[in-house]
């Protein structure tokens, strides 16, 4: 009688497939979800527009002028999108990495922590 030979990676489930199905679908969705937004939310944008929908002409369009308020909470809102990128990207991958192959991200954080470990005593701190 032998004793039972563990597997060397697991049958199920299908991570990689799980994680390529889902960025597909997740995908698919938001594309579906920007098409419908755009045929449903039906504004008048431009002076193009406006003469499309009604029979008189455009006499001028007004340029919009923004007020101080307005650039300010446009600055922080650019500001907000770009610290979500920059929070969200290494969250993500963390999570796919968690997902994917979760003991190769342990041991490489291991690995990162030792060296990071080694250069403060290097350094004396």
């Amino acid at each position: 009688v032998e004793p039972p030979n563990f597997p060397l990676r697991p049958i199920k489930p299908n991570r990689p497939l799980i994680v390529a199905i889902g960025f597909v679908v997740g995908t698919g969705l938001g594309i579906l979800l920007i098409i419908t937004w755009e045929f449903l939310y039906q504004t008048v944008r431009s002076a193009d527009d406006l003469s499309k929908i009604t029979p008189f002409p455009v006499l001028s369009e007004l340029p919009e002028i923004p007020s101080d308020n307005v650039k300010e909470i446009t600055k922080i809102r650019k500001r907000a999108i770009l610290l979500l990128i920059i929070v969200a990207v290494p969250v993500l991958l963390f999570a796919i990495g968690m997902l994917y192959k979760p003991l190769e991200l342990d041991i490489t954080f291991i690995t990162l922590l030792n060296t990071v470990m080694k250069k403060f005593t290097i350094l004396g701190l």
